[in-house]
């Protein structure tokens, strides 16, 4: 897993993504993925993955897996599936630099081979992420929502660094 940037680290954005989580869907926490629990049926499976590059991080700077900020989510039943779907999308947005819906229906002739074919992979000023395990537009919707988060978090982080009295962050 990746360092993160000087804002960003694993801890604080699976802290993000949990937050959103549990007031959207209403998902307690666990350590172990496999024991989070739900309070409202969120995917047919109830399995759910993010993954989210280190913006710091672009392709083809380092190898996909180096890159890799923070892996979260809820599996249930050992099904890993969403996870896949994940990691795909994430690795997909940070290739190209595009949305995987956008790749899907405006530039299909970036797919490469093992490519995924559904929306839910997002790329925002730098930040590449995906989400799996709802229904596609749900993971569209939420993958938004977390970037969304992040930004905001470096924003106000930022802000406070710019009020000390330091040259360096």
């Amino acid at each position: 897993m990746s360092a993160g940037s000087a804002l960003l680290s694993r801890d604080v954005v699976e802290k993000i993504v949990w937050d959103i989580l549990h007031s959207r869907y209403y998902v307690y926490w666990s350590p172990d993925p496999r024991k989070g629990s739900l309070k409202k049926k969120i995917a047919p499976k109830k399995s759910l993955a993010i993954v989210v590059m280190d913006p710091t991080k672009p392709f083809p700077t380092v190898e996909f897996e180096k890159a890799i900020l923070c892996e979260t989510g809820l599996w249930v039943d050992n099904d890993f599936t969403a996870r896949e779907i994940a990691f795909k999308k994430a690795e997909q947005s940070w290739r190209t630099e595009k949305d995987t819906l956008v790749i899907q229906t405006q530039l299909p002739h970036l797919w490469v081979k093992g490519d995924v074919k559904h929306a839910g992979g997002i790329f925002r000023d730098g930040i590449a992420l995906g989400v799996s395990g709802l229904h596609w537009q749900e993971d569209q919707a939420l993958a938004e929502e977390i970037v969304a988060k992040i930004k905001e978090y470096c924003i106000t982080k930022s802000r406070e660094i710019q009020k000390q009295d330091i040259n360096f962050v």
